[in-house]
């Protein structure tokens, strides 16, 4: 285990030798966890994923993941025991630059260290709304009356009614 130890020298005789013991310490320091490899979002919008660290010992590992908004922490999650979590319905409360930091944690902490974190790139999330204007009296987008793109997303649902007067066929 971790620690300091005592070392107590004795039992040593020698003919013409006269033998002096002095105590000594030896010290054992923790092993430390290594730090997820890689730390990225996933092809799934808005999810993080990081690499697995394998355990030392007898020591079970989790996760703490924490999710930067525009470079401030607005979301902490201890004691994940997978390599991903969704954070989307965070991500979509905001627009902004989101990125997410991983740090392994060993069950054992009197023997195990837990490793430094990792950090990921960088997710990007506009919010998005379409004005209404002369020519349409209400529009949404996936049914609201804004959204939270988030990179890469498609699929999009816009929905716009036209005042009396106006048709879509000629907008670009």
């Amino acid at each position: 285990a971790a620690g300091k130890y005592t070392i107590v020298p004795s039992g040593l005789s020698a003919a013409n030798y006269t033998i002096t013991y002095a105590n000594g310490t030896l010290t054992i320091s923790q092993a430390t966890l290594s730090a997820p490899s890689s730390a990225s979002w996933s092809s799934t919008l808005g999810t993080a994923t990081w690499s697995n660290v394998s355990a030392i010992g007898s020591a079970s590992v989790t996760y703490k993941v924490i999710l930067y908004k525009d470079g401030t922490a607005s979301v902490t999650k201890t004691g994940l025991t997978s390599t991903s979590y969704d954070f989307a319905s965070e991500i979509r409360k905001a627009g902004g630059t989101y990125y997410f930091t991983v740090q392994a944690i060993s069950s054992d902490t009197t023997n195990c260290a837990s490793s430094g974190t990792t950090k990921s790139g960088n997710l990007q999330a506009t919010k998005v709304s379409i004005e209404t204007n002369t020519g349409i009296s209400s529009a949404t987008i996936n049914s609201a009356s804004s959204y939270v793109m988030i990179a890469g997303e498609s699929g999009i649902a816009v929905t716009a009614t036209a005042k009396n007067g106006y048709d879509f066929a000629s907008w670009s």
